[in-house]
């Protein structure tokens, strides 16, 4: 019973309080962090559940939950290089992937398989809720995360920092866009690789937002594609020559997809053009220029 007094009025209420028993069991996955479960290959990993004094738990129940959410996608020796699309969006997803018994030993195999993750920016990490039950209905718990790679392969980019405001690339000139193609495991391939840019232009009510769901705002009505072009990757990289011909400034989004994985990624970034300043200065006598905002 809670009781608060406040000036000459007391107020009451009453509070269940949980009680939370510490583990009496300890569970051991064979499995690291830095373990990938890749793409289309199940994999069955070893559990095992010890009472806290060393004893295994004979026939202990298991019951292994799991929610999958998104992970940012690196890989060794493409440092500063972008594997996740922004555009995509990924619900955190939950199901039971364990329910059963261990042996006398304490030990038993856990069957990893996940079905094909639609719409995934990349790389996902696999949480493990395992629970461990007594015979009285108690259970210990513990959590392990593993990695799970929802496609063969993956491409990346790698956007300059321009000379404009907010590093802004020059429209009307060439930029070099580094580009990566590699296979799950961080092995660079070749392939097909689908390129497109798109305008995003500035919204009072998106950029307002909190969450600046840019997978909503590029999907909408608002969209805007410049160019679209699909290169060849060899060997795992790739130098894009990006230009687009025109004078243009403003918010743009580049999205890379290698054409036989399916996976993207993209980056947003900022252009404008070289000579903006004195064709608005010639238009505009006085130096003032009036803002557009569409």
């Amino acid at each position: 019973l809670v009781k608060i007094k406040v000036g000459g009025s007391t107020f009451s209420k009453s509070i269940k309080i949980e009680t939370v028993k510490p583990n009496r069991m300890k569970m051991i996955f064979d499995v690291s962090e830095s373990d990938i479960i890749p793409y289309n290959q199940p994999k069955d990993i070893a559990l095992q559940v010890d009472w806290l004094h060393g004893a295994p738990a004979q026939n202990a129940k298991v019951v292994i939950d799991a929610t999958m959410r998104a992970a940012q996608t690196v890989f060794k020796g493409f440092e500063g290089y972008v594997f996740d699309d922004p555009a995509k969006t990924f619900e955190p997803e939950e199901f039971t992937l364990f329910d059963g018994r261990v042996d006398a030993k304490g030990k038993t195999m856990v069957h990893v398989a996940f079905d094909n993750v639609a719409n995934a920016p990349g790389m996902v990490n696999v949480q493990l809720r395992t629970r461990a039950f007594d015979a009285g209905g108690d259970f210990s718990t513990d959590r392990f995360i593993i990695k799970y790679s929802p496609y063969e392969s993956y491409v990346g980019l790698k956007i300059p920092e321009g000379e404009g405001w907010n590093n802004a690339l020059f429209s009307n000139e060439s930029n070099i866009v580094p580009l990566a193609l590699v296979d799950q495991y961080g092995k660079p391939i070749s392939g097909n690789v689908k390129i497109e840019i798109f305008s995003i232009y500035w919204r009072w009510w998106w950029d307002a937002s909190d969450q600046n769901d840019l997978a909503q705002y590029i999907s909408n009505s608002y969209q805007n594609l410049l160019h679209s072009e699909t290169v060849t990757v060899k060997n795992g990289k790739l130098m894009y020559d990006m230009d687009l011909g025109i004078e243009h400034w403003g918010r743009k989004y580049l999205r890379v997809t290698h054409l036989e994985s399916g996976h993207s990624a993209g980056q947003t970034f900022y252009t404008t053009y070289k000579g903006w300043w004195s064709n608005a200065s010639s238009e505009n006598p006085g130096g003032a220029e009036m803002l557009q905002f569409e």
